[in-house]
């Protein structure tokens, strides 16, 4: 292998805590991404993505969203339900998400008060969760940069060409 040429591949999460969520009665569905309690998946991204679920009622429970081999999404929000109310963030709290690159998103009920708990101030287990947004795209190179490389691709097949007839 060619020094310098090397790279480390590594998964990137990105963490939405209770402390950063609101709390809101009502009812949120996502028609792009929702996995329930029991681990069902639904929406437009579901053969995309996948979820895993863990936690507990003293730490807090989450539910990890991994995006795979496809591009991240661009989110507008995230959701996650517990009881009868939900943890909602909104796209503020999801800018350095869609600044970065992540390869997957969790998203926590934890962080105190923040949480949602029961009447034994234990966290609540999550019913399902969601996120809305859109899919993302592939970067390919810019028509400029692609015209420059084939072009000093002919240029070298050109110059071994000429040295090979003499």
């Amino acid at each position: 292998m060619i020094a310098g040429l090397a790279s480390n591949a590594s998964a990137v999460n990105f963490d939405l805590h209770a402390v950063d969520a609101s709390k809101i009665v009502g009812n949120t569905t996502s028609s792009f991404y929702e996995v329930s309690g029991a681990g069902a998946e639904s929406g437009t991204s579901a053969g995309d993505f996948s979820s895993t679920l863990g936690g507990n009622e003293n730490t807090g429970f989450w539910v990890k969203i991994s995006f795979g081999s496809n591009p991240q999404p661009d989110l507008t929000s995230a959701f996650l339900k517990a009881s009868n109310k939900y943890l909602l963030w909104d796209s503020v709290d999801l800018t350095a998400f869609n600044a970065g690159t992540f390869d997957s998103i969790t998203l926590w009920n934890d962080g105190g008060s923040a949480g949602i708990r029961n009447q034994n101030n234990k966290y609540q287990g999550t019913s399902h969760a969601g996120i809305l947004g859109e899919p993302g795209t592939t970067e390919v190179p810019d028509g400029g940069s692609t015209l420059i490389l084939v072009g000093a691709a002919f240029a070298v097949m050109s110059a071994v060409k000429r040295k090979l007839e003499n």
